[in-house]
This record gives C-alpha cells, sequence and structure tokens, in this order.
C-alpha cells in the first residue's frame, strides 16, 4: 500500500518553498521568561517520561502546537533540549511565558504566518506534533517542508479505523463531522471553520507520509488518558490514536 503513486503539483510545491523561506528581516520576538515559575514534580506525565526517554540530550526541538508548555518545560529540565515552541491558543502562550517557556503565537492555518515560516526555516533534531495535526487546514504542506529539516518527528494521529469509529458508523453515529465538534447522539454540536477533521488510519497515515517525504513507523497507542503505550494486539482496530515516528525517506537525501 505504501508503493501507491502520487504526485504534488506547482502551487503545492510553491506554499512548502515559501514555508522553508524565513519572513525578510525576520527576528522572532522571544518574550522574557526568567521570572517564570517551574511546574510541580506532579506534572510530569507518563507521556512526558516516553518522549524524554526518546530525546537525546542537547537536541535541537521545535513543538508545533505546545499548549500550555508542559511538555517543553520537562525535556527542558530533563534533557536541556535547545528548544522553540508555537502555540495558536493566546491563553496557553500566556501560560508557557508563566511557567518559563519560550513559545510563539502562530496560527498554523496560515502558511505565510511569520513564526511557522521562521520554525520551518530552521534546522531541527526532533519535531514534535502531539494531538494537533488534526486541527490543521494544510498538514501535508507542514509535513513536506520540514521533511529536509529534521531528522524525525513524534506525531499523534487519532485511529479513523478503530472498532468503536466503525461500529458508530455502521449505526449512523459518525462524530467527524466537517468542521464540527460533538456527539449526534447526545449534542451539542459546535460548528467552526477552522475545525478541519482528517480521517487516517493506520495505514493511510503510513501513505500519506511517504507522500510528504517519510518512513512512517507506529510506535505506541494513545490510551484515553493520554499515555502511550504498547500498540499491542491488532492495533489497527484497537488503538483510538496511535503515535508515529517519521523519519525522513533516503529519496530526500
Amino acid at each position: 500500500m505504501n508503493k501507491v503513486k502520487f504526485s504534488r503539483d506547482a502551487a503545492f510545491e510553491s506554499a512548502v518553498k515559501l514555508l522553508r523561506t524565513a519572513p525578510e528581516n525576520y527576528e522572532p520576538a522571544m518574550p522574557n521568561t526568567s521570572h517564570g515559575r517551574p511546574l510541580p514534580d506532579t506534572a510530569y506525565t507518563q507521556r512526558i517520561q516516553w518522549l524524554a526517554e526518546r530525546i537525546p540530550t542537547g537536541s535541537r526541538l521545535l513543538d508545533l502546537g505546545c499548549g500550555r508548555g508542559e511538555i517543553l518545560h520537562f525535556l527542558e529540565r530533563e534533557r536541556k533540549v535547545k528548544y522553540l515552541g508555537l502555540e495558536r491558543d493566546p491563553d496557553h502562550l500566556a501560560s508557557c511565558h508563566a511557567v518559563g517557556i519560550k513559545a510563539l503565537l502562530a496560527d498554523f492555518n496560515d502558511l505565510a504566518d511569520p513564526s511557522l515560516r521562521y520554525a520551518c526555516s530552521q534546522q531541527w533534531d526532533t519535531v514534535i506534533i502531539i494531538d494537533t495535526l488534526v486541527y490543521w487546514r494544510c498538514p501535508s504542506v507542514i509535513l513536506a517542508a520540514l521533511s529536509d529539516r529534521c531528522q524525525r518527528i513524534f506525531v499523534t494521529v487519532n485511529n479513523a479505523a478503530h472498532i468503536r469509529n466503525r461500529w458508530r458508523a455502521v449505526r449512523g453515529i459518525d462524530t467527524q463531522l466537517p468542521n464540527a465538534r460533538g456527539s449526534l447522539a447526545k449534542g451539542p454540536l459546535e460548528f467552526s471553520p477552522n475545525w478541519f477533521n482528517k480521517r487516517w488510519t493506520m495505514q493511510s497515515f503510513i501513505v500519506w507520509s511517504a507522500a510528504m517525504g517519510y518512513d512512517a513507523r507506529p510506535v505506541a497507542r494513545r490510551s484515553v488518558n493520554a499515555k502511550y503505550l504498547p500498540l499491542g494486539f491488532w492495533p489497527e482496530l484497537t488503538a483510538r490514536a496511535v503515535m508515529f515516528e517519521l523519519t525522513p525517506s533516503k529519496r530526500n537525501a
């Protein structure tokens, strides 16, 4: 399945080229986080430990969708990473700054966003995309732009082939509606033009990643309480969400 032929038109390649080019005379306005308060050890969760075990000390790390900054906070402490966080929610960004995390405001749905372009123009050892890929309008362009800018990416992906999703589809209760969140069975439904649901299975994500320039390997399943656990038996049906490790394919070398 991962040998499916694909092509990327001129508009796609132009968008990739733009993302890989930092805006002219652009210097990121890094916040002063010297007075940030440290997070308590109780905030050091299993999923942060899972990532810390896989990220070498001193790595250059990019977090696309860093939320409130917990992951970067502890990876800086545990692995001394040299990092940059991007976040689209101003309240979450303020939380990052409050705990001493250097992060920039970025609109992942705007491929001309200066912070996003700056991040995609730099070289990184590791990029992490935790539970945010599904909300981007053009994830294919962003990942394609990073394919020669990093050594690997850890990314979580919802599994549309999970047995519960299949059962709900058979019953006509499909919660993955265009531009919507919520439950058809229980409600309420919320709509926003900024929500673009993506439906990947494990196999289709591997094919999609190949078209973006990566070899994709499933390395863990994400539990409902956000722990990263072994894939287990038949993850194509039993994993609600999957952590993939992407590495640039040899043809990009």
